[in-house]
């Protein structure tokens, strides 16, 4: 009995070793990754990831098109629901993590956290992780800043990005836009004023009740 304890012991202890330390990445992308979703034009902005276990629901769904779009389909409450139903917000030393778009005519589009250094993100403890990365145009300097304002709003799809367990682990040190699940270009477009949803919302229970008395 007592050495079948001390193997599950040592299970465990190797197991919590091998989880530790994992979670450098390079938060970084191309030129092009994140365009202006109505003109198709690069532009100024800022980028967060949500990051989950590889599996966890994306209710966010497929990411914004690049072009054509007069409003985003989906709001900033659905941005933040997902932070309370598995996805975690990417932070470096318990600091929100947001890149800074490049709005510049050649390589727009880009992004990078700290010119694209290999950083730890706080609580990623997996070889793997499911990322979404959100966008936003504006002078919000954080997601919850952006959601306040109701800043033009984008986002990926899911991908899976692999991390390193050190700085230097080439896993690490790969960017998202060259990982084995790259991350795909994607839009930003204005969101619709929670007031304007509400007067939709009214307007959709009007005619509900003049076909009911029809």
């Amino acid at each position: 009995m007592k050495k079948q304890i001390l193997i599950v012991s040592l299970l465990a202890a190797v197991t919590s070793f091998s989880a530790f330390g994992q979670g450098f990445i390079n938060f970084s992308a191309g030129a092009n990754t994140v365009k202006n979703g109505v003109t198709g034009l690069n532009n100024a902005g800022n980028v967060d990831i949500l990051f989950a276990p590889v599996g966890t629901t994306d209710t966010l769904g497929a990411g914004m098109a690049t072009s054509g779009l007069t409003q985003a389909t989906k709001s900033w409450s659905d941005v933040l629901a997902l932070l309370s139903s598995g996805w975690t917000l990417g932070k470096v030393s318990g600091v929100e993590a947001t890149g800074t778009i490049s709005g510049a005519a050649f390589g727009g589009g880009s992004f990078a956290y700290l010119s694209g250094a290999t950083q730890q993100i706080t609580g990623w403890n997996a070889a793997s992780e499911s990322v979404i990365a959100i966008a936003w145009f504006g002078g919000a300097a954080n997601l919850a800043a952006a959601a306040a304002a109701n800043a033009p709003l984008g986002w990926s799809s899911a991908f899976t990005v692999l991390s390193g367990a050190n700085a230097s682990d080439p896993n690490g040190t790969i960017s998202f836009s060259n990982q084995g699940s790259p991350i795909v270009a994607f839009g930003v477009a204005p969101v619709p004023e929670p007031a304007t949803i509400a007067l939709a919302g009214l307007g959709g229970l009007a005619l509900l009740a003049l076909r009911r008395k029809k």
